[in-house]
């Protein structure tokens, strides 16, 4: 069964190759790959994806307008990103919406 991770895969062959789907473990599978294989913990219960100020209208209003002030728009960012190649304003973007989404959610 470790033969089907794909850094083993890699390694054996000490090549990048596209897999088949059919050699790819499912979720489950990967989830007791990594756990018995790497001796891995996953929390299974996760908030990943959930706006932690997403109830709190202040919070959210704080949010907007901070990033209203300092990026120029969504429009932009995405021009930038897709039209000149140019993935800085999105990072610097994306970082700073995470960081201050924590602050808000910690205070």
């Amino acid at each position: 069964m470790r033969s089907h991770i794909p850094n083993c895969v890699f390694q054996a062959n000490n090549k990048i190759t596209r897999l088949a789907l059919r050699n790819l473990p499912n979720a489950q599978q990967a989830v007791q790959m990594y756990q018995q294989d790497q001796q891995g913990r996953i929390s299974e219960n996760s908030k990943f994806g959930e706006d932690p100020i997403q109830t709190d209208n202040s919070k959210l209003s704080i949010r907007t307008q901070a990033f209203i002030e300092r990026y120029p728009s969504y429009e932009q960012i995405f021009f930038e990103l897709v039209n000149n190649a140019n993935p800085t304003l999105f990072k610097s973007g994306l970082i700073f919406y995470i960081d201050l989404t924590y602050r808000l959610s910690m205070s």
